[in-house]
């Protein structure tokens, strides 16, 4: 997983509209390629910027973390591990037990 786009432009979670942009523009002077920066450098902070004006916290095409897993656990053990745990499990059980004899 990736940084946030808050991450990449450098501010808290919490930052107004106002600091976001100023933020985009302290970077975008340093990174941009007319000014001796990397273009892809720039084209990842005009990204997250762009996001971030639409109200995404991490850039396009990555997943936020999933609640519930936890790090270096699969997807499927998390599941796993939820089904275990989960007060339905037995109840779905004991509910299919007895309409099987019905």
């Amino acid at each position: 997983m990736g940084p946030s786009n808050f991450e990449i432009l450098g501010i808290s979670e919490g930052a107004t509209p106002g600091q976001i942009r100023e933020a985009f523009r302290r970077l975008a002077l340093e990174h941009h390629s007319d000014r001796g920066g990397e273009d892809e450098r720039f084209k990842v902070i005009k990204q997250a910027y762009e996001d971030l004006k639409r109200g995404k916290k991490y850039p396009s095409g990555a997943a936020p973390p999933r609640p519930g897993i936890r790090p270096g656990e699969t997807e499927a053990d998390a599941r796993r591990r939820n089904a275990e745990l989960s007060p339905c499990t037995l109840i779905d059980y004991k509910w299919n037990k007895q309409s099987l004899f019905l």
